[in-house]
């Protein structure tokens, strides 16, 4: 996607790939204000429920230009939905030709992430909180795939009465 470069931040346009959402950033990093800092953010489709609990994991590269690096892990969901890249990279790499180490070629330089999704799910929010375990459950109940987290004695309860 294109970014739209202002001062201090460049964005893509919200692109679509796996049922998510995403939106690549670069800004000026807040810890050293002449390198750049790059954000993949993620999101639900507008259809879902906001209510529903989300989680999205993978795989990203980031590339610029013809230069890729290593690739690392990410996991993003409704608590936190981005993924951040510190670099190394100054700043003016991407936004003056005149540096030695510039991006800029022919007016432009090519900031891309490469995702490969390897698991994504999304449940509603009242069926999230039994579907890992918390501090009062005790007793797993198995139906199918499907496991619910449960604490015993409130189960029995409600079961008997």
């Amino acid at each position: 996607p294109t970014v739209a470069l202002a001062s201090g931040k460049a964005q893509s346009r919200v692109f679509t790939e796996g049922g998510f959402k995403w939106i690549v950033e670069m800004h000026r990093s807040i810890r050293d204000y002449e390198k750049a800092t790059f954000v993949l953010r993620c999101s639900v489709d507008d259809s879902i429920d906001s209510h529903m609990h989300w989680q999205c994991k993978g795989d990203v590269k980031l590339c610029v230009n013809d230069v890729t690096w290593d690739k690392d892990r990410f996991t993003v969901d409704n608590a936190s939905s981005w993924w951040l890249h510190e670099s190394h990279l100054s700043w003016e790499a991407f936004t003056r030709t005149y540096v030695a180490d510039s991006f800029i070629i022919d007016g432009k330089a090519c900031l891309e992430f490469r995702i490969n999704i390897t698991d994504s799910s999304k449940i509603p929010a009242a069926a999230a909180r039994f579907a890992v375990p918390n501090e009062r459950s005790n007793v797993i109940l198995k139906f199918g795939e499907q496991r619910l987290h449960i604490f015993k004695d409130l189960f029995l309860f409600i079961y008997f009465f």
